[in-house]
């Protein structure tokens, strides 16, 4: 079995982001949702739901006149590349329907920044 620190390291802050979820939160426990996303446009994906830019955790507790809350985690040091500029843009614009929608939704780098939205978003 792999170790966190042999993951890619979204997997593994999104690993550790949500154990901290469920142990800040236990009585939300069972309210967050991995979003698997990661070959949407593959197969059947796409027609069975999948959508190009969903953000990765969805947390299914209504707080502050929102719906829920969508969280894209990103890597530390994450940077906009040609390579991945497409798919960046997808998940900005899936953010902003969500926004739109009703839903808090946001982008953040690293770990630190996931646990303080989550807190500043649970808090509300």
């Amino acid at each position: 079995m792999p170790t966190i620190k042999s993951i890619q390291p979204e997997k593994s802050i999104q690993i550790t982001f949500v154990d901290w979820f469920k142990r800040q939160y236990p009585n939300y426990s069972g309210n967050i949702i991995r979003i698997a996303n990661d070959n949407a446009h593959k197969g059947y994906g796409m027609k069975m739901g999948l959508c190009s830019g969903a953000s990765d955790i969805f947390i299914a507790v209504m707080k502050g006149g929102y719906a829920g809350f969508w969280l894209e985690i990103k890597k530390d040091k994450f940077k906009v590349t040609p390579s991945n500029k497409k798919h960046y843009y997808q998940q900005m614009e899936f953010i902003n329907r969500m926004i739109e929608s009703g839903y808090y939704a946001a982008m953040c780098t690293g770990l630190d920044a996931c646990i303080y939205v989550t807190k500043t978003y649970m808090n509300s």
